[in-house]
């Protein structure tokens, strides 16, 4: 059975074995997306950064970059780097094939990651972690943490109703708090912040934390209309029907 190690965003070392039938029935067992996921990327996970198999618990610890860097890697040792995959328009019935390199969502993180304007640069890449354990920051004096983005913020917010689902939420999934002189305080009520306070908190963690959207590009054939399609939404993803 083939075997990679890859290091991650966050600068984790993983070793990953290729995907195997049983990991088709994990895939295809009735459950969230977020959680199959979770259960699959366990699965196929050899050696964790502390040397040893991962837990479903472990992997949802794992920052979100880190865990769909994982995806895309193990699809990519598993199934190949190009992804193959039809989209009916909708409106007119129209069918396409179309394909894409996988390898331009994810990079080698030992080296320098490309940045805007660079000719290597792809906006839906996922970019490298800050080399710090928080996203911190100050405003009017106060100190402001909270957590990168991970498993289980990731599932606060897929829980949420459609109503509950504000602008804000994404910061409580991070666990924000401000240090009250003693301790670390999460912020239950946004009402202390101005308008402008709340533009540079959402900032802060959008600057060090961007969302993980992973989408693909595609155009109709003859009306040249272009969607953005995420990855993981398409069926080919993980039960390609061309390799």
């Amino acid at each position: 059975m083939i075997t990679q190690e890859y290091t991650s965003p966050s600068k984790l070392k993983f070793t990953l074995r290729e995907q195997t039938g049983e990991d088709d029935d994990r895939l295809s067992a009735a459950q969230s997306e977020t959680s199959l996921i979770n259960t699959y990327i366990a699965s196929v996970i050899i050696k964790g950064p502390k040397g040893n198999p991962m837990s479903v618990e472990d992997v949802k610890k794992l920052r979100l970059g880190d865990k769909y860097f994982l995806v895309l890697a193990s699809r990519i040792l598993s199934l190949g780097e190009t992804l193959y995959f039809e989209y009916q328009w909708p409106g007119d019935n129209t069918s396409t094939e179309y394909s894409e390199d996988l390898t331009n969502y994810i990079w080698d993180y030992e080296k320098e990651f490309p940045e805007k304007g660079s000719p290597y640069y792809f906006d839906q890449r996922i970019p490298p972690y800050p080399e710090k354990e928080f996203i911190e920051g100050e405003i009017k004096g106060f100190k402001l943490r909270m957590d990168y983005l991970d498993g289980y913020g990731e599932d606060y917010l897929m829980k949420l109703s459609p109503s509950g689902r504000t602008v804000n939420q994404e910061l409580k999934a991070r666990n924000l708090r401000v240090w009250d002189q003693t301790d670390w305080k999460p912020v239950a009520t946004f009402a202390g912040f101005t308008a402008r306070d709340m533009h540079y908190i959402r900032n802060l963690a959008h600057s060090n934390d961007p969302p993980i959207l992973g989408l693909t590009r595609v155009s109709h054939p003859l009306s040249e209309q272009t969607m953005e399609i995420p990855l993981l939404g398409i069926k080919d993803f993980f039960y390609p029907a061309k390799i």
